[in-house]
Order: C-alpha cells, then sequence, then structure tokens
C-alpha cells in the first residue's frame, strides 16, 4: 500500500523539508513557548512540522539568495498554528489531564516564576503546556530543561513511569511588541475553554506585569 503523505492547509506554505524547530536567544526578551508530551503528536506529523521551516527558508533563500524578516515570520507563525492544532486535538495519553500532574507542572511553573524567569501567563493542558515568559537571567534551553527535566521525574513517580514523558523539542516564538503581547496572553488564557476543558484551574495570568509591559 502506498504511503499517504499528510497535507496541511498552511497558505502559501508547504510541508516538505526542516531540520530544527526555531530558537531564539533575545536579551530581555518575552516569549511565547509551547512543550509537550512525547505521544500528543504522532510522530509523522511532528516529522513533517520539523522539515518544514527549512525548506521554505531555502526556497526563499533560492529564489532571491535571501528572505524577508517579514516572511520568515510568516513562515513561523504557520508552522506553530498547524502545530496547535494538532496539539488541541488532544491526541496520546494526557498525562496531564490527571490533577495531580497537571499541580505538579503548575506548581513548577510558579517556583522559578522570579528565579530563573518571569512569568506573564500560562495553561497546563492536557497533553501540552502554553507560557509566556522573559528569562531573568538564563538561557531559554535553560528554564525549559528546568521545567521540563523535574516535573517528568515527579510524574514518573506518581504515574509509575520511567523514562521522559517530555518531546525534546519545544517551540517557542519571541514576541515583537505590546499588541502582540495581549493577542497571546488572550490566546494562552482562552485555551482551555477552547478546547472543552471547563472549569479547568490550571492557568494563570499576571496582569500586573503585562500592564507594565505594555
Amino acid at each position: 500500500m502506498r504511503e499517504t503523505k499528510t497535507q496541511y492547509d498552511l497558505g502559501a506554505v508547504e510541508v516538505r523539508k526542516r531540520v530544527h524547530l526555531p530558537h531564539w536567544d533575545v536579551e530581555h526578551g518575552i516569549y511565547f513557548v509551547t512543550w509537550n508530551l512525547i505521544d500528543a503528536i504522532p510522530a509523522h506529523v511532528h516529522e513533517e512540522l520539523r522539515m518544514q521551516r527549512a525548506y521554505e527558508m531555502e526556497r526563499l533563500e533560492c529564489l532571491r539568495g535571501d528572505y524577508l524578516i517579514g516572511e520568515k515570520r510568516a513562515i513561523e507563525t504557520a508552522i506553530r498554528r498547524a502545530y496547535e492544532e494538532q496539539l488541541d486535538k488532544g491526541e496520546g495519553q494526557c498525562l496531564l489531564k490527571d490533577p495531580r500532574c497537571a499541580k505538579l507542572v503548575a506548581g513548577a511553573l510558579e517556583y522559578f516564576d522570579d528565579v530563573k524567569c518571569r512569568q506573564y501567563c500560562w495553561s497546563v493542558m492536557p497533553n501540552h503546556v502554553h507560557t509566556i515568559f522573559s528569562c531573568i537571567p538564563f538561557t531559554l534551553d535553560e528554564v525549559l530543561h528546568s521545567w521540563k527535566s523535574y516535573t517528568s521525574k515527579e510524574i514518573g513517580k506518581i504515574l509509575g513511569l520511567r523514562g521522559t514523558i517530555w518531546q525534546a523539542e519545544y517551540f517557542d516564538h519571541s514576541i515583537r511588541d505590546p499588541a502582540e503581547l495581549q493577542r497571546t496572553v488572550e490566546y494562552v488564557a482562552q485555551n482551555p475553554a477552547a478546547a472543552g476543558l471547563r472549569d479547568w484551574p490550571w492557568s494563570r495570568i499576571h496582569p500586573d506585569r503585562i500592564a507594565a509591559a505594555v
């Protein structure tokens, strides 16, 4: 039987080839980061999303020898939307539906607040986590490693699991301006309700920090 390749509605962006998800370290920047459980996205879908960005960037470079910042952001936005749509399907075991596990992740996010990062908004979903934060003074990779390493071990103890529970990659986006910060906070805060999770307690906004940033 011939394998059918998954296609995504990404406008002008096609699913082709990608090496790594994008990571940027911007001094004092605010990031929107999504990280997910290892089984939240089927392997073939994750690989196609991984492949996409490199192909599009290479295509632009072949056409003109360079690309515009706006073109790069359009590609990143399309990939991120496809990635989030896949996560919101609620695939995998959804370990974070267990209140013990969700509470543990939420506690880790708050524990490192104003120590390794400064939180603006976060939501712990059944199979992924959305966070908006700035790094002070640690790098993005260091902050994510702290969260994922600690929570993976502790959730393993709760559920009797071995090995990491998190996908190695994460998706990050550097927020450009106050308007984008407001839009992103709104998305993260409303994600549980949009996914049909009623009275979902694992979400928080820091309105004073957002007001100071905008």
